[in-house]
């Protein structure tokens, strides 16, 4: 693909065993994603039909559903990389130096799969409502415009921990442009099933405060992640 060419690139500049760990850390990336692909191709048609059936409250389930699914899933594949590196690795036959290098690199990748998960059925959703120019710059920032840019800077600022790093804050920094341009519709079907379930006699009040919280919710959870990753580096350094 784009981003294994482009990464291979200036992972070429270390060594032969960096591009062998890249190469099983991305089988393993990619068997952690088809289990999300999989709940796409599920999740995609549902939301289309309901979106032709002019069927809104069905529309934001299904992808309610979705989201929460693909976060689930996201989260156990970073618990995975995040807790058993040495496991991983030891099925692709790994050398005590690949090990040295896989590690801690594959645990600062993992943190970016949180919000894989967020950002696919993002995308997702816009397809369905037949936005797919919207659709297609998420996966282009993903992969290339956001990817290639910070992998080139943080490689010369921080070496080859650079170019792991690169990875979730690119996810962090378009998770932070997709809640920007699409914060109506995705914070609003998350208020809209937390006011449904919730029933206070002050119903004004209570609207006012999911929503206020709401809308900080994600910049919180992303600057938390920002922060980890800073600690990380300094740690690594």
């Amino acid at each position: 693909s784009f981003m294994l060419t482009f990464t291979n690139l200036f992972l070429t500049a270390y060594s032969d065993t960096v591009v062998a760990f890249f190469g099983a850390y991305f089988k393993v990336q990619q068997m952690i994603f088809m289990t999300v692909n999989g709940l796409i191709q599920g999740c995609l048609p549902v939301m289309r039909f309901n979106y032709s059936a002019k069927q809104p409250e069905r529309l934001k389930e299904a992808f309610h559903f979705g989201t929460q699914a693909a976060t689930v899933m996201m989260i156990g594949g970073t618990c995975l990389l995040l807790f058993l590196p040495n496991q991983i690795l030891f099925l692709f036959a790994a050398s005590e130096s690949m090990i040295k290098i896989g590690v801690p690199a594959m645990r600062i990748l993992s943190i970016g799969l949180v919000f894989c998960g967020f950002s696919i059925m993002i995308a997702t959703y816009q397809q369905a409502i037949e936005k797919i120019q919207s659709s297609m710059l998420i996966h282009i920032l993903r992969q290339g415009i956001l990817l290639v840019p910070l992998m080139w800077l943080f490689n010369h600022m921080f070496g080859i921990n650079g170019i792991w790093i690169s990875f979730p804050v690119t996810e962090i920094y378009c998770g932070c442009f997709i809640t920007n341009c699409y914060s109506k519709t995705t914070i609003k079907i998350i208020i809209s099933c937390i006011e449904k379930a919730h029933s206070c006699k002050n119903k004004k009040g209570s609207r006012f405060l999911f929503r206020r919280n709401w809308n900080l919710l994600p910049y919180i959870l992303y600057f938390i992640t920002f922060l980890n990753i800073t600690v990380k580096i300094y740690i690594i350094q």
